[in-house]
């Protein structure tokens, strides 16, 4: 396969990626519980309104749309980007309508807290949130009169101890659509006077974008990769791609120059298939790639690379890729298969800007601009190394191979190995920032010793009353922060797994939907949220003034234990 079809192969293979764009509800939403039958969930603390920027919309115009949620004092929900991915985010979604088409929804900003069950500060929503909607109404509709957008919203709501169980309550955005001609009024001004710049997160790139034409954005986005050149996990590549071009140019200035061109569409093709990804999942990938273990991994790498540049090895493609593509480190292949590879590993680092666009692509959900705004990012980026492969030229002159190539590469390894510690910087302080906060994960923890638990029922709980024990309850589920903290840290605490030997530990799992032999259970206790820990004794009697609402230290369980202990020793 020659240099022409293997490139032709691998665009049509991104843009046949980008397919039609997904609506904005294409992701299925994730299954939700409620905590028994009639029993309250986030709807309860949580009150749904909408409002609209003009009295009526009119065929091509640009309007906005906010959908308001009224969160009870005292109580709050989850913000849209959720740094666990457990916990179920804030989310509006709308179905397809034939003459509203929803251009970006921008949430906002989230506020941090402290909660005595989590081990950080966390981002959430309190009070009044407003959730903003841009949208284009149909030029050539002629589907006059009201008309209504319809959607859903998703929220989890959560106090100081507890969290009801998610759920999702629909939304309507009511409009009366008339002629081009006719005049309309701005309505709701406190709403919608802020630009939405003020309001979304990263939102400053995404008004940008929707205020002033895509190409604009697509200015800024190519002038941004060029930027992008001098931070600090970039800029070493260059002396990388320089010493990669010398040792292939032989004085053929076209030749290098076309080797850069590879090179850049190598480097583009790899962040347009990253923007094509985030619009047809919605995942935000630049935060992925800034996780610790990401990070880690791509040291690792690096490391790897500095090694063999220090003389420890050398690192050769396997015999197969040889005979498929010819020598990975040499010709057009190579530079094409390093600019594949410099875009990913620069990707972490430049997260920020990445995140943002994330951001604006994953809410427009469409995937060609997300293919044309990162294949921007990468020419951008990659324009300077057009003009390092036309400098092989000159480097082609300079001394042939000796004790000072031996340098080069070690100098090169050095600059590697401070690119592995540029990555591993973060990771590391984001386990530093966790350690302070959580004292009681250095004697229990996720590896530590558990409780045997029993998926709660009737007859388990009759089996442990004929022994004559007695019996703990606990009522979890995944998406509940202080469940997992409960679980992670309490339950494995040593103390209280011995205490708890002489009890029936159940459990109820409440992540999908609560076991019909539970709904019962929680609704005769009256349970309205979770965690939530009843304790039994021997003789079957719940003892209210023990139990648990929310998250409990292991001293606090162990306190509560002994004194039932207490009651039954002699």
């Amino acid at each position: 396969m020659n240099l022409r079809a293997f490139l032709s192969n691998l665009i049509v293979l991104a843009v046949f990626a980008a397919g039609p764009a997904l609506p904005l509800h294409a992701q299925p939403p994730r299954q939700q519980s409620q905590l028994g039958a009639g029993q309250a969930d986030s709807r309860s603390v949580a009150a749904v309104t909408t409002a609209l920027s003009q009295d009526r919309v009119r065929p091509g115009d640009q309007i906005r749309a906010a959908v308001l949620i009224d969160v009870q004092p005292g109580w709050h929900i989850n913000a849209h980007q959720t740094r666990d991915a457990f916990l179920i985010p804030t989310a509006v979604s709308f179905e397809p309508h034939p003459v509203i088409r929803v251009r970006a929804i921008q949430y906002p900003h989230p506020v941090r807290r402290r909660f005595r069950f989590a081990t950080r500060a966390l981002e959430v929503y309190e009070g009044r949130v407003s959730i903003v909607i841009e949208a284009d109404v149909e030029p050539s509709t002629a589907m006059f009169g009201a008309l209504t957008l319809r959607g859903t919203l998703s929220l989890q709501a959560c106090d100081q101890t507890t969290c009801l169980s998610p759920a999702q309550m629909p939304v309507s955005i009511p409009m009366t659509l008339v002629a081009a001609g006719q005049s309309v009024a701005p309505q709701h001004p406190e709403l919608f006077e802020v630009p939405a710049s003020g309001t979304a997160r990263g939102g400053g790139l995404a008004h940008l974008l929707t205020s002033h034409g895509i190409w604009v954005g697509v200015l800024v986005v190519f002038l941004g990769g060029l930027a992008l050149n001098l931070t600090p996990c970039v800029f070493p590549m260059i002396p990388v791609t320089l010493a990669f071009f010398s040792g292939q140019a032989a004085g053929r200035v076209g030749y290098a120059t076309r080797l850069g061109i590879v090179y850049v569409l190598g480097m583009s093709l790899m962040y347009a298939i990253l923007g094509v990804a985030a619009a047809r999942t919605g995942v935000l990938l630049g935060s992925w790639l800034q996780q610790p273990l990401v990070l880690v991994g791509l040291a690792g790498l690096v490391t790897a690379l500095a090694l063999s540049m220090f003389g420890l090895y050398e690192l050769r493609p396997p015999r197969w890729v040889a005979r498929r593509f010819g020598e990975a480190k040499s010709g057009t292949a190579g530079a094409l298969v390093m600019g594949l590879t410099v875009g990913l590993i620069a990707a972490p680092c430049i997260g920020p800007f990445i995140l943002g666009l994330l951001v604006f692509v994953s809410q427009l959900a469409n995937p060609w601009v997300g293919f044309l705004l990162f294949l921007t990012l990468g020419l951008g980026m990659g324009l300077p190394y057009v003009f390092v492969g036309a400098l092989a030229n000159q480097m082609a002159r300079w001394p042939k191979a000796g004790v000072w190539l031996v340098w080069v590469k070690k100098a090169l390894g050095v600059v590697l190995i401070g690119l592995a510690v540029y990555f591993l910087k973060p990771a590391a302080a984001s386990v530093l920032r966790a350690v302070p906060h959580a004292p009681a994960r250095a004697i229990g923890g996720p590896g530590a010793r558990a409780p045997v638990w029993q998926a709660y029922s009737p007859e388990r709980l009759a089996q442990a009353l004929r022994e004559g024990r007695p019996i703990l309850v606990d009522i979890y589920a995944d998406w509940c922060l202080p469940c997992v903290e409960l679980d992670h840290v309490t339950f494995r605490h040593p103390g209280v797994v011995q205490a708890l030997e002489p009890f029936a530990t159940l459990r109820v799992d409440a992540t999908q939907t609560v076991p019909p032999d539970a709904e019962e259970l929680l609704a005769r206790y009256q349970v309205f949220g979770v965690p939530t820990i009843l304790v039994f004794d021997v003789k079957g009697r719940e003892r209210p003034d023990l139990r648990i609402n929310g998250f409990v230290t292991p001293q606090e369980l162990l306190e509560r234990l002994s004194r039932l202990r207490a009651e039954h020793d002699p």
